[in-house]
């Protein structure tokens, strides 16, 4: 098919139109050459200085990312370590940290006090410093008061090598002083049941005494 083919100018620039019937494009070193001719001259420093000014902007982009990625990063330290105050510094100054007391105590790092109440009557206990009567219901802990503070004394007396206090408790019945003896024993504390027959050298060796209602009035026991 014949091709036709038309010009139009504009009087502010030399570019010019080109429109082609024929479905052919022209090769790509043509249309260099149709740019070239198309340009006058005032444009094509403009263009270059774009092309310039784009080249700069994007290596210097490229320089500062890879001096960033280059910088020697310094290294992650791990928070100092504090050691932990040992148990006969916290029982001598006051100072006892329950919790993580009872958490040592039962080998958890999650166990909790069963409520405040008892949270704060083992406290009471451990700081030795004021008499108290604490009140819970049944099933309410009231065993921990006086087994938390033994096992601390006897871990305490372990650290120093001196003789750990002694914790006596009066029990009303046979059944329930057997029953806290297992458990103490079962924690590992120094335990014995307070009897008439008991030697010296037995109950001094003790942590915790247990001792029966009917026992207290004794002579022995006095």
């Amino acid at each position: 098919a014949p091709s036709t083919e038309s010009q139009t100018s504009t009087p502010s620039s030399s570019l010019s139109i080109y429109a082609s019937a024929s479905p052919a494009l022209p090769s790509n070193s043509h249309i260099s050459e149709v740019l070239k001719a198309t340009l006058n001259d005032s444009l094509l420093p403009q263009l270059q200085q774009l092309i310039r000014q784009e080249v700069t902007l994007a290596l210097s982009e490229v320089q500062l990312r890879s001096s960033h990625l280059n910088r020697p990063r310094s290294p992650l330290l791990p928070p100092p370590f504090t050691p932990p105050q040992p148990l006969s510094s916290q029982l001598s100054s006051g100072n006892v940290d329950a919790i993580q007391l009872l958490r040592q105590f039962y080998n958890q790092p999650d166990a909790r006090f069963r409520s405040s109440q008892q949270e704060k009557l083992v406290q009471l206990a451990l700081t030795g410093d004021q008499n108290f009567i604490g009140i819970l219901p049944t099933g309410g802990g009231k065993s921990l008061v006086f087994l938390l503070p033994a096992y601390a004394d006897q871990k305490a007396a372990e650290e120093t090598m001196l003789p750990s206090r002694k914790t006596v408790v009066v029990i009303p019945n046979k059944a329930l002083l057997i029953d806290t003896m297992r458990k103490a024993t079962e924690m590992g504390i120094r335990t014995i049941q307070w009897q008439t027959s008991t030697s010296r050298s037995a109950s001094s060796n003790a942590i915790l005494l247990l001792v029966a209602l009917e026992s207290v009035t004794h002579i022995k026991f006095k």
